[in-house]
């Protein structure tokens, strides 16, 4: 199954990452706001049951809700060091979030830069 990511050079996706750039700071902002976390963001604490493991990244099932997740902030974060990737991971060792709009899984697998 492909899985979609935005990730800095490192391989740390916009939350967890060290990077201090303009879009950061502004996706953290928007995100960590009630209203999106409650609508259209769930953490992974609520998305997930049972919490998967501190080793585990996070991703989209698909482009189009990885485009939905992080909308306009996706140019941005590009130009800002990020890069867009494609990871090719076995079913089997993907956790779906119960919203559906995120999986886990261990970062191991192959990937692909897309942009």
């Amino acid at each position: 199954m492909w899985v979609y990511r935005i990730e800095d050079p490192l391989g740390r996706g916009p939350y967890t990452s060290d990077m201090l750039c303009p879009s950061v700071e502004k996706l953290r902002l928007k995100h960590n706001s009630d209203e999106s976390r409650n609508n259209s963001r769930p953490g992974a604490l609520d998305d997930f049951y049972p919490i998967v493991g501190l080793r585990h990244i996070y991703g989209c099932p698909s482009l189009s809700k990885l485009r939905r997740w992080f909308g306009p902030f996706i140019g941005e974060l590009i130009l800002d060091g990020f890069r867009l990737v494609r990871y090719d991971v076995p079913e089997q060792k993907i956790r779906v979030s119960k919203s559906g709009k995120q999986v886990a899984f261990l970062p191991h697998y192959e990937k692909v830069m897309i942009r």
